[in-house]
This record gives C-alpha cells, sequence and structure tokens, in this order.
C-alpha cells in the first residue's frame, strides 16, 4: 500500500514538472517528441522569440490595415445594407425579415456615432475591418502553433494576412473580415477549452449564418472529451444557450416571411447553380483560393511546366488533408478533428448555397493550410522513423530543393517591377513581408548550435520567400488600383454639381451614390423600384414619378442575361447604351470611369 502511495505522488510530481516546462498534457494532446518543430525549432528558442513573431505579424497587420484603409473608394453594393440593420436595431426597429445578421451592421452603426465626415457609416465600416484585422494574424499564429508549431504556425499566418481576397475584402466594409476574426478566435479559446469559444461562436454565427458551424464543432469536442455526464450535460446547456440569438432572428424571419425580398440566402438556395457540378468547383475553388497563388512560374518558363506542378500541388493539397485528419483521429489530437468538421460543414453550407466566389474561403484558407502542414509533417515522420531515408539523403534533398527555389525566385522577382502600375499601393507588400520573414529567421538561428536545424529553417524561409513573391501576382491582379465601381461616386460628383435642385435621378446603385451626396440622397431612385412592362411603360412612370434624369451604367447593363439585369428591369433601359438621344432621352453626358466601364445621363424631356 506505501510502495503504490509513493508511486501516485511521483506520477503526480512528473506531471507537475512537466506542466512547469510547458508540455501539454490534457486529452488528446500529448507531447510527440518525434515532431520536427519540437527537435529542431522549440529547443533552441530564447524566452523572447514568441514576443518577437507576435510583435512582428501584428505590425505586419497594422501596415496593412494603414495602406488599405481607404484604398478601394466605392464599397460593395452590399454596404448600406448592412450598416442600415444596425441603425434600425439602434432605433428599437429589428429588422426580423433581412436577410443579413446584425452584428456587422450593429457594430458600423456603433462607431459611426464616433467618427465624423460627409460618410460616417462608411468610414466606421472601414475602421472596424482595421481595428480587428491585425489580430486576426496574430490569433491564427496563437492558435496554429499549439497544433504545428511556432515557425510553421507562422507561415500560416503571413500566407493569410497576404491572400488576395482577404486584402480584397479587408476593403470592404462587409461580413468577410468580422466573420474571419470571429472564426479564428473561436479556435484561438476552443484550442485552450475555453469556454468562451461558445460565446465567439454565437457572435460569429451572428455576423454570417454559416458561424453556426462554429457551435456544432465546439459542442462536439466537448462531448468527446467530456469525462462524466454533467460535462455532456453543461456541452448541451452551453450550446443552446449560444445558439439562442440564431433562434430568435429565425423565429422574427419565419413571422415575417413575408416581408423578404427574392435574394434572401434561404430562397436563393442552389438557384444560382445554373447546371453547374457545384461541388467539384468549389473544391477547385479552395484549392484556387489558398494554394494557386503561391506558386506562380516565371511568364518565360514553359507553359506545361504550370499545368504539371498544379497537378502536383492538388495532389499534395489532398494528400495531406486525408492525411491530417486520419492521423490526428488515430493520435486523439481532437483539434484536428474539429478543423476538419468545421472545414466539411462550411463546404457543404456553400456548395449548397451553390455561389462559387473566393470570397467564401477567407474563413477557411488558414484550415486548410493547416490541414496540409500537419497531414504532411506527420506523413514524413512516418517515412523517416521507418529508417527508410537516411539523414544524408533528407540534406541533400534540402539543398536540391534550395537551389531550385533559388533558382525561380532569381527568375520570379524581375517580375514584379511590371505589377507595380496594377496595383501601386501593393507594390511593397512582398518587400515588408519578406524583412518580417527575415527578422524571424534571425531572431530563431542567432542562438541556435544545430546546423541541421538551421539549414531547415533557411529552406523552409526561402521556400516562404517563394510564395511570397508569388502571391503579388494574384495579389495585384485582384486587388488591382482601388478604383472599381468610382463612376458611380463620380456619378454623385456630378450631380451635386449639376443637376437642378430637388430633381430626382434613376439609377441600379442609388444605395452607393447616396453616400458620396447624402445631402441629396432622396433624389436618388432605384431602377428596381420602377419595371415597366415595356420601355414605353418605364417612361409613363418616370413621368408619374417626376424622374428627371435616367442613368445607365455599364456595370449592370452589359450583363445581359444576368440575375439583376432581368431583376432589376435594365431591358428598360437598353436603348441607352449609346451617348446619344433617344425618343424622350436626350443625352447629358458619359462619366468614364474605364473604357469598359462607364455612365450614361439622359435627361427625360417632358
Amino acid at each position: 500500500m506505501g510502495r503504490n502511495k509513493i508511486k501516485i505522488n511521483v506520477k503526480e510530481r512528473k506531471s507537475f514538472l512537466t506542466k512547469k516546462k510547458g508540455v501539454n498534457t490534457s486529452p488528446g494532446k500529448a507531447h510527440e517528441p518525434g515532431r520536427i518543430d519540437d527537435r529542431i525549432i522549440s529547443k533552441s528558442s530564447p524566452h523572447y522569440y514568441n514576443y518577437i513573431v507576435a510583435v512582428v505579424l501584428l505590425g505586419f497587420g497594422v501596415y496593412e490595415a494603414v495602406i488599405y484603409f481607404d484604398h478601394k473608394v466605392v464599397p460593395s453594393p452590399d454596404f448600406p445594407a448592412f450598416v442600415r440593420v444596425g441603425h434600425q436595431i439602434l432605433l428599437g426597429d429589428i429588422p426580423w425579415g433581412d436577410k443579413r445578421a446584425p452584428v456587422v451592421g450593429l457594430l458600423q452603426a456603433i462607431i459611426s456615432y464616433f467618427v465624423g465626415g460627409q460618410h460616417p457609416d462608411l468610414t466606421a465600416g472601414r475602421l472596424l475591418n482595421a481595428l480587428i484585422f491585425p489580430f486576426t494574424g496574430l490569433l491564427i499564429w496563437l492558435t496554429c502553433r499549439k497544433t504545428i508549431g511556432c515557425f510553421p504556425a507562422f507561415i500560416i499566418s503571413i500566407l493569410s494576412l497576404i491572400n488576395p481576397w482577404t486584402i480584397q475584402y479587408f476593403q470592404e466594409p462587409i461580413a468577410e473580415i468580422p466573420l474571419f476574426f470571429f472564426t479564428v478566435l473561436t479556435f484561438f479559446f476552443l484550442s485552450r477549452r475555453s469556454r468562451w469559444a461558445y460565446l465567439f461562436a454565437s457572435i460569429a454565427m451572428m455576423v454570417r449564418y454559416e458561424g453556426a458551424a462554429l457551435i456544432v464543432v465546439t459542442f462536439l469536442l466537448n462531448q468527446i472529451e467530456a469525462k462524466t455526464r454533467k460535462d455532456r450535460l453543461m456541452a448541451f446547456v452551453w450550446s443552446f444557450l449560444a445558439a439562442i440569438p440564431l433562434l430568435a432572428w429565425m423565429a422574427g424571419l419565419i413571422v415575417n416571411w413575408h416581408s423578404t425580398g427574392t435574394t434572401h440566402y434561404l430562397k436563393e438556395m442552389g438557384v444560382t447553380a445554373e447546371g453547374k457540378n457545384v461541388p467539384l468547383e468549389y473544391l477547385a475553388l479552395i484549392w484556387r483560393a489558398s494554394i494557386q497563388p503561391l506558386f506562380i512560374f516565371p511568364p518565360s518558363w514553359p507553359p506545361r511546366l504550370t499545368v504539371w506542378f498544379s497537378f502536383f500541388t492538388k495532389i499534395m493539397l489532398t494528400i495531406g488533408s486525408f492525411w491530417a485528419f486520419g492521423y490526428g483521429v488515430w493520435k486523439r489530437q481532437w483539434e484536428i478533428l474539429a478543423y476538419a468538421i468545421f472545414l466539411v460543414l462550411y463546404t457543404i453550407i456553400h456548395i449548397a448555397y451553390s455561389v462559387i466566389d473566393p470570397r467564401y474561403c477567407i474563413m477557411t484558407n488558414w484550415i486548410q493550410l493547416l490541414l496540409l502542414f500537419y497531414g504532411l509533417e506527420k506523413f514524413y515522420l512516418l517515412i523517416q522513423n521507418s529508417n527508410k531515408i537516411s539523414s544524408a539523403a533528407i540534406v541533400g534533398l534540402q539543398v536540391i530543393l534550395l537551389f531550385f527555389l533559388c533558382i525561380w525566385i532569381f527568375y520570379l522577382y524581375p517580375c514584379l517591377e511590371k505589377l507595380s502600375p496594377i496595383s501601386p499601393v501593393s507594390r511593397h507588400i512582398p518587400h515588408v513581408a519578406i524583412a518580417s520573414v527575415l527578422v524571424i529567421l534571425v531572431a530563431k538561428i542567432l542562438p541556435m548550435q544545430n546546423m541541421r536545424g538551421i539549414f531547415s529553417l533557411v529552406v523552409g524561409s526561402v521556400l516562404l520567400c517563394l510564395m511570397i513573391l508569388s502571391n503579388q501576382f494574384t495579389l495585384a491582379s485582384t486587388v488591382q488600383d482601388g478604383k472599381l465601381d468610382i463612376e458611380f461616386k463620380l456619378l454623385a460628383d456630378w450631380y451635386v454639381a449639376h443637376a437642378e435642385p430637388d430633381t430626382k435621378m434613376v439609377t441600379s446603385m442609388p444605395h452607393i451614390v447616396r453616400i458620396f451626396a447624402p445631402k441629396q440622397s432622396s433624389a436618388f431612385v432605384a431602377k428596381q423600384t420602377i419595371i415597366g412592362k415595356n420601355a414605353d411603360d418605364f417612361i409613363n412612370q418616370c413621368y408619374t414619378q417626376n424622374i428627371t434624369y435616367v442613368a445607365w451604367d455599364s456595370r449592370i447593363g452589359f450583363n445581359v442575361g444576368g440575375r439583376y439585369y432581368k431583376l432589376w428591369g435594365i431591358q428598360d433601359i437598353n436603348m441607352l447604351n449609346r451617348p446619344q438621344n433617344v425618343g424622350p432621352y436626350e443625352f447629358v453626358t458619359q462619366i468614364v470611369a474605364t473604357p469598359k466601364r462607364y455612365i450614361n445621363i439622359f435627361r427625360l424631356k417632358k
């Protein structure tokens, strides 16, 4: 009996000491001595290294937030609808029938009361994104390093911060960046087994509805790791409490279903598929939004090389993801299962919605990279532990890889100058990102004595630099010069400068024009509110409503057969696509943003 007590005490003492040394001993998270990052990186890390990584990531995020803050002049057409919901809630008029969840608009509306300027709502939307974006990269690193180690987590954070569509939608004051932030924040607390995960999953759900998948993931993880019946019951309780906001919102939606528009998410499910193989296209989109931008070949290299390498990266992404899932379940590392479940649920939701757009991958790109890194690492360790590859062979392969990467960078770097005119504000992104990598690399290797570990870090850093340079090609073409839809701001400027007082104008984007002409907001009438049986009937309705100007824009006008072309009745004014008098329409002027983006303004004769 005494011996048993001594053994128990010794075991408890070892467990306490292990925790003091920072080794994770929670269920499903046992320390893996064979892990690459532990052997090469973690043991040689100086105590200040984590602080350096945190500061670098936060600083890089702030840098991006500053340079892209108001880069895109005209916001997404969806923006006014988001902030309108927020203002309605603050006034006590809850818009139960609105298709947009309320959190984003509510935050924007609150911030708008503290900022000034011509368009406080737009400034508030931009400020909200700017405040949370830098912390997103930091949270990704803090979350991922518990699973794959510090340096691989840094790679994922940097790649997430420079992802072309992440930056593009950072400039848009709509749901993407807040949902991205609260998704990462939920997984951050989930990785620490904190009940705060339920709160932030609930907030993410009310940013956009697919965030409900986070509650499912949190609940399932709690059920898997629950030790008692009480723990399982509490998981039900916390999940129900987290779901109450959505249940209340959906109850209001059902009661007010008659007032919902034809574009409500639930009414749009599957309607835009139009015969496409949505599952395969969405799976291809995951690769295109996460991996494809990271490996761009120089234009002088054979095009066939791009085809073969694309096929190779797709295979690697598939193998890495499936291996991560299988290995994680086998080793009972339940975080991997949580990431995989969320990825699957989120993908199913958007396949059902049938809209194929890279913006929907922003929330999951970092998870896809995490699974890829984890899966490839475990696959490598499995081969290495079988003693089928000698250390000399591994070093030799690293030397060959480093040589090839250097050649790739040598041919790719001179091409960056051609991208500067496409997106001037983005021209320094690769240089600042590479400088951040070098700072982390130097901070890591200075105290190290293991030459093999140093060489592995150098190879990994060079690979990351290549991905940063490659990413710039997609980034520049996606972000461009920030003047997309600027013709509608120019339309507002023209109206303020030239239109007679109290004259009304029909346009397809009145909600955007009003942002830049707030004092004349009542003058702009939505084309979709005046739809005639034919062109003549439309004219008669304009006369009845005392319309003076009609604006035809190429944004919708050239999209003949498109959904909004039909929905808004643009065919009523299709004849106005040329700058010339047509019947009762007297041509006034043409506002040109680019050769393909312009607005024709006509005065309707009375």
